[in-house]
């Protein structure tokens, strides 16, 4: 585009679904720089649908015999083929089983312990191995992600409250929005290493920050540029969560002083990010 001399023809396409400018609207950062529960709202004759997603933590004992299986599979784990790190949640509940019976973890749920071992960080087939190798009386501690549907009238009267999670037997998709609930000790962080192209860019632009009118909110990567380097590097997306640069944390950071910085520093950059999957591409 600033190659272009006096013309410049664009083909654009719209499609239906709000693109990556929304990201702010739809993670429910409230204008103090609070993380609140997610709210994202479209109009439909006068009445408006509410999403909202709250995440709390619980500690649930199952008990069971030596030889039954817990009944219930489980995800995520951190993985080489994969461009992000998960927590192991659990991603279905057999009917029936000793789970199902309980009725307390639900599918989605995020196992962070069980047994007083610690699942942050492992892998999926280590996460299995201490679930296997648990006896007569299960100690979870667990983070439960609930999003629910509640339709608003007119004149803000609620009209109902519908429960948006899955069946407990049925296998539970995450969503990016769901992941953004969880505290930040549970975040996989990763560390991209980014050097300026000839032309002088890094080639992604950002949205979010400190505003005046609108207050703190995290930083979000809103695009990314064909042929540049954190393009060619292939690790971030749009929708990435950016933390930090060279180290330095930038929550709280006015947008126009990051933007600044960014394109002042020389040499090579260390971005410090956050992907979950189903982030805007």
């Amino acid at each position: 585009m600033q190659a272009s001399k006096k013309q410049v023809h664009f083909s654009i396409s719209r499609q239906i679904r709000r693109q990556t400018p929304d990201i702010l609207q739809e993670t429910g950062w409230d204008c103090h720089g609070n993380h609140l529960p997610f709210l994202a709202q479209r109009n439909n004759l006068n009445k408006s649908v509410l999403h909202a997603v709250t995440c709390h933590e619980k500690v649930v004992i199952v008990q069971k015999d030596n030889a039954e299986s817990l009944g219930m599979t489980v995800a995520g784990g951190p993985s080489s083929h994969r461009e992000w790190d998960l927590p192991i949640y659990v991603l279905s509940v057999e009917l029936g089983g000793v789970i199902n019976r309980d009725g307390r973890i639900k599918t989605g749920d995020i196992l962070i312990s069980v047994n007083g071992i610690d699942l942050t960080g492992v892998s999926r087939e280590e996460a299995v191995a201490h679930l296997k190798n648990v006896c007569s009386s299960v100690v979870f501690k667990a983070l439960e992600l609930k999003a629910c549907e509640t339709m608003e009238g007119e004149n803000g009267d609620l009209l109902r409250d519908a429960n948006l999670n899955p069946s407990s037997q049925s296998e539970w998709s995450p969503s990016w929005v769901m992941w953004l609930e969880l505290p930040r000790s549970l975040y996989s962080c990763k560390e991209i290493v980014l050097r300026r192209n000839t032309a002088g860019s890094l080639g992604f632009s950002i949205v979010g920050g400190y505003e005046e009118n609108s207050g703190n909110k995290p930083f979000f990567i809103k695009s990314i540029v064909e042929g540049t380097p954190a393009y060619n590097d292939g690790r971030m997306r749009c929708g990435d969560i950016l933390l930090a640069v060279n180290g330095r944390n930038i929550s709280g950071m006015v947008h126009a002083c990051l933007a600044r910085m960014l394109k002042e520093l020389k040499g090579k950059l260390t971005l410090t990010i956050v992907s979950w999957p189903g982030t805007f591409l």
